[in-house]
């Protein structure tokens, strides 16, 4: 009986009750899509931990600041990109602080250049040297790391290879793939065997470098360990565990010209600036709890007035015997129809735009909170529009006095 009143009810002011869902939607959405970028944030904040060694630095070779009256203006020397690393290694290749010295070089392919195959035509392809390992935890979902590899094989004519998991379908682990000549390592062909695949939820060590603003083919990327290849590209070392990077950095600015510096990038620091962004975030979330707050109060003013405007149908209820007590089930039975319907389409939203959208993480914590905040507003709502209608007089609105 009250669920055909209800139901009727609702269709009966289908204008209003489609603007209360879409209202019940979107604070919904927006509080979910803030708190999803906040997990995202945290949980690449713990998987960065895990991921880089202590202690680990990408130095750069630069032209001194030029700072005249507390501005920067430029530098005093210009040192190429190429320049740097060969500067670098001349400086610390024999320094007994120095634990181990990596290099790595970014590269863009398509089909027609390899045999590997891509569902977009266009991979990345990044290569390291074998010290890489020792400063930097490569996460496979499954396949063998490459020390694991080196430990086995020692064929030199085929080298190891990681994937992305969207590359894994179409280049299976054991798949010999090349890259043609002409194009790569002084125009000679190189030969490599998938052995592993890169776990999604860690980042490489490029993305870490740069604070995760990579490029776009980032989800289709290959991982080649290359022995021979020569110190080039960015170089990272990992100083001795007593050793400070201030320490470091002053002994090797004695040894460079007076208007050249080394600038030491501590991986570590994408904490540092992960933390800030989570920092960010966190305002958004207070932003997003005001606009729930707004739509709520909007949802309150909807239903009391509609409390007022049945007032005249309310008395023919309470003619034909109804208590304040049945108005109330049906008042709040249409708020309860309402606001499933919005919570079930906000989780329907939110899941197809973390399906779309990077840096987002629709989880069970997150799910968890928006059913929390529905419980909630239903209860905090319900509460003065029940004192609205325990206010009604019966014998008041059947006289129509009020």
């Amino acid at each position: 009986m009250y669920l055909y009143e209800i139901v009727r009810n609702i269709k009966r002011n289908k204008a209003r009750n489609v603007c209360v869902t879409a209202i019940i939607t979107i604070g919904l959405v927006i509080i979910m899509l803030t708190l999803a970028k906040y997990r995202y944030r945290i949980n690449k904040m713990e998987v960065y931990k895990n991921t880089v060694e202590n202690n680990v630095y990408s130095p750069i070779v630069r032209g001194k600041l030029k700072i005249s009256a507390g501005v920067v203006g430029g530098t005093t020397k210009n040192i190429t990109i190429a320049e740097s690393p060969n500067k670098i290694i001349e400086l610390i290749k024999n320094d007994s602080r120095v634990k181990a010295i990596a290099s790595m070089n970014c590269y863009t392919f398509d089909e027609q250049s390899t045999t590997i195959k891509c569902p977009i035509n266009t991979f990345n392809l990044i290569e390291h040297n074998k010290e890489i390992s020792s400063i930097f935890n490569f996460r496979l979902e499954k396949g063998v790391s490459f020390s694991e590899y080196h430990s086995k094989c020692s064929n030199a004519e085929v080298k190891p290879m990681l994937i992305s998991k969207a590359l894994e379908k179409m280049n299976p682990i054991g798949s010999i793939v090349e890259i043609k000549a002409g194009i790569y390592r002084n125009g000679a062909s190189c030969k490599y065997k998938i052995i592993g695949v890169l776990d999604p939820q860690y980042p490489t060590i490029e993305e870490i470098k740069n604070y995760e603003m990579v490029d776009p083919y980032r989800e289709y990327t290959v991982i080649v360990d290359d022995n021979d290849s020569s110190m080039s590209g960015v170089i990272f070392i990992k100083l001795n565990d007593t050793t400070t990077d201030l320490e470091f950095k002053k002994s090797i600015d004695m040894k460079l010209d007076k208007d050249e510096e080394v600038s030491l990038n501590n991986l570590k620091s994408g904490l540092d600036y992960m933390l800030l962004s989570v920092g960010f975030v966190s305002k958004y979330i207070f932003y997003g709890v005001i606009i729930l707050a707004l739509t709520s109060l909007g949802v309150l003013a909807i239903f009391l007035t509609e409390v007022v405007k049945r007032k005249k149908e309310f008395g023919v209820r309470f003619t034909l015997g109804a208590t304040n007590k049945h108005i109330e089930k049906l008042i709040l039975g249409e708020m309860l129809v309402l606001f499933v319907t919005g919570g079930v389409l906000s989780l329907i939203f939110m899941f197809l735009i973390s399906k779309i959208s990077s840096g987002l993480l629709f989880d069970f914590y997150v799910l968890k909170i928006d059913l929390l905040i529905l419980f909630v507003l239903m209860i905090g709502l319900s509460l003065p529009i029940l004192y609205k209608i325990l206010r009604i007089n019966p014998l008041e609105v059947i006289s129509g006095r009020r």
